[in-house]
């Protein structure tokens, strides 16, 4: 592996790490928001299903029913079922919350509660079964954009798939096309896969969006950019004076 490749792999496991890391599913009074996005009404019909995006300061409504459940329904079950895999979460039982939130839905299918069956699955270290789950919460809820970026920094950081996570991460953008964190993983991934033109257009937009932890990974992609233009500056200058001597 090269120096850059390897600078560039560095920087991608520090930008989606701390991503991939744990945060509470919990009620919305619970959360911080500068570890968590919630991506459903707490006071509707479902409870909040958080992300494990850890560095984001904004919070995103997801739908959710109009109307609460009636007692005795399957919504209401599924509900049920989604605030005990809640709580179970919150008491670091993740075993217990997987298997709450797997009843939930198979008595109602939602993509908060496939969301949440991911989240458990990944602290089990069940990473393809993650996968699966947060692909069917995508297929339920398609509009959620932390979905499609947390599929796609376990396709990047942990299943070494970065041509899965590419498209998943543009996706994302379409969805939010404002969310500095999002271009700031998509950069990163470019920047790994060696696309340094398009990866730098990402840090910058992702500094311009607020991801202030962006401007350090710019800096250093437009250094390696520089350092390219002047090698190929060389290469030129030594293949004219190589012409002019013959």
């Amino acid at each position: 592996m090269s120096l850059a490749a390897s600078t560039s792999t560095r920087y991608l496991a520090s930008a989606l790490a701390r991503r991939c890391i744990r945060v509470p599913v919990a009620n919305a009074a619970a959360i911080s928001t500068t570890a968590a996005r919630p991506v459903a009404s707490a006071r509707r019909s479902l409870p909040l299903s958080a992300t494990f995006q850890c560095f984001s300061t904004t919070s995103r409504a997801c739908a959710s029913a109009a109307d609460p459940p009636s007692a005795g329904s399957a919504e209401a079950l599924a509900q049920e079922w989604f605030v005990k895999g809640t709580d179970k979460w919150n008491e670091d039982d993740i075993q217990g919350a997987l298997e709450c939130f797997e009843k939930s839905i198979w008595t109602k299918a939602t993509g908060d509660a496939y969301y949440n069956i991911a989240n458990c699955q990944l602290q089990l270290g069940k990473y393809e079964a993650a996968a699966k789950s947060w692909s069917k919460s995508i297929e339920l809820s398609p509009a959620r954009a932390d979905a499609h970026v947390n599929l796609a920094n376990v396709h990047a950081l942990i299943l070494k798939d970065i041509n899965t996570a590419l498209p998943l991460y543009a996706e994302a953008l379409r969805l939010a096309p404002t969310d500095g964190d999002i271009h700031f993983n998509y950069a990163a991934v470019l920047d790994a896969k060696g696309e340094l033109e398009k990866a730098i257009e990402h840090y910058r937009l992702a500094v311009q969006h607020g991801t202030a932890v962006a401007e350090k990974n710019l800096r250093n992609a437009l250094a390696r950019q520089l350092g390219k233009v002047l090698k190929e500056e060389e290469v030129d200058a030594w293949a004219g004076k190589k012409e002019e001597g013959k």
